[in-house]
Order: C-alpha cells, then structure tokens, then sequence
C-alpha cells in the first residue's frame, strides 16, 4: 500500500466547534490540500496531505485511499477544486484554437496515455490555460464533487489585479514550485519546477529578475518547509512578501 503523511498546517482554535459550510480542494501531482472555512469563508483550518511520489501524480489506488480517509466526508461542501499540474502552457486568446493548441502543447510535452489536456481561459479571459492531468482525477471529481468549479492553480495568482512593475510569485509544496512573473500586471512567464531545491529555485528567480529594478517578489508555502521564507529573503530582503498558509487560503476563498 502507498504511503502517505497528513499535516494540519492551520487550525483556528476560535472556529474550530463552528460549522464548515465550504470547502476547497487543491490537487497537486504530489497530494492533496483541503481548506475549511464558515458560512462567511472564514478560514477553519487547513490540511495538507503528501505522498512518496514527489514528480508525478500519485497512483489511483493512493488517490481513491485518500478520497475514502479525507475528502468524502461533506463532499456536498465541496465548491472549488483546484489543479495543480505537472507541466502547463498559455496561449493567448487572440492565437487560440483547441486542436491546434493540443497538438503544440503535445510537441512541446510528453502526455501519457491515461492523462488528458484541459483547456480553459484565465487572466481575464485574456490567455487561455493549457495542462494534463490522469483521467481519473476528472472521472472523480465529475462522479463525487458534481457541483464542485474546476480551476487551475494559476488563476488564484493570474486573475489577481497586480500594481508593481515587476512581480514573481512563488508557490511551493515540497518538491513541486509554480513560479509566474508579471510585468506592468500582465503575465510575462509561468513556469514549473519539480525536484528543485530552494537555492536553485532562488538561482531561476534572479534570471527572471536579472533587468528588473522596481519589483517584489510573493512567496505562498502550502508545506511544513520552515526555511522557505528564510533562505529567500536572505536573498532579496525587503523584496519578498510571504504570505501565510492562512493568507494564501483566505485569498483562495475569495478567487472567483
């Protein structure tokens, strides 16, 4: 049997008798996070479950384990879903069209055979969102969660009004960090590491900043990696903003 660990990465004591009216899921190659909130999405508390496997997405025997230990309890509560994938690709709208864009991104990326593409619009209708995922993960989702929105991960950080000139966003869950880089508010890059360590992520940020003189860069942890905050700001300082697992589910909560 697949292993798997389970950590309370926030609990507010305060809520903790108060009743979940909501939950959202987060479905990384890796795990799965769950995030309760009450009737007025005031975040409960938040779950992180992880597996062994750090670069692929886990096993459907593992998946279906943990839908029956964690995710099936109130899962009429269940209204968000978000993917994060493995690989992904932006086109924008103007340049769009499915079959054309499946075959780029199949040139561009390996898509196993029990894997599918999903496409959907994101930062404001202005690209469209390219990535795979197994089949199982949908033949879940549409048979247990039927009323539950679909998104990609990257729509919490690309349709979020942005006013600095330069911003790198930072997202990491153990061995997997999405990393999008905008320019005067507009997507300029999104990229996808795996199996990177904290310095080589901090070495791929200062390529990205290499021209930039007004910029910040916000850094979300969906793990137990104390150090995240701490090796990258001694990089770059006062140029970081970390945001809290709490802050970064309380955004997720507002994501339309």
């Amino acid at each position: 049997m697949a292993n798997f660990n389970a950590h309370t990465l926030y609990n507010n004591d305060q809520l903790t008798d108060a009743s979940t009216a909501a939950i959202i899921l987060v479905i990384y190659p890796n795990g799965i996070t769950k995030a309760t909130y009450t009737n007025s999405q005031k975040l409960i508390s938040i779950t992180s479950i992880t597996t062994d496997t750090t670069t692929q997405y886990m096993e459907e025997i593992l998946f279906n384990e943990l839908l029956n230990t964690y995710l099936l309890d109130n899962k009429e509560l269940i209204t968000k879903i978000y993917i994060a994938p493995e690989q992904a690709m932006m086109v924008p709208s103007a340049m769009h069209e499915p079959s054309l864009a499946e075959q780029w991104y199949r040139s561009i990326h390996f898509v196993a055979n029990n894997h599918l593409i999903h496409q959907c619009p994101i930062d404001h209708d202005a690209a469209m969102y390219i990535m795979h995922y197994p089949k199982y993960l949908l033949h879940a989702i549409d048979t247990h969660f039927e009323n539950a929105d679909l998104k990609p991960l990257a729509c919490s950080f690309m349709n979020t009004k942005h006013t600095q000139e330069t911003l790198v966003t930072v997202h990491l869950h153990h061995a997997y960090c999405m990393l999008t880089h905008f320019e005067q508010g507009k997507v300029h890059n999104h990229q996808i590491l795996h199996n990177h360590s904290l310095q080589e992520i901090t070495q791929q940020l200062n390529i990205h900043l290499a021209n930039a003189n007004d910029y910040k860069i916000e850094v979300s942890t969906n793990d137990t990696n104390i150090h995240a905050e701490e090796l990258i700001a001694s990089y770059f300082g006062e140029q970081m903003l970390y945001l809290t697992q709490h802050e970064f589910y309380q955004h997720l909560a507002a994501c339309e």
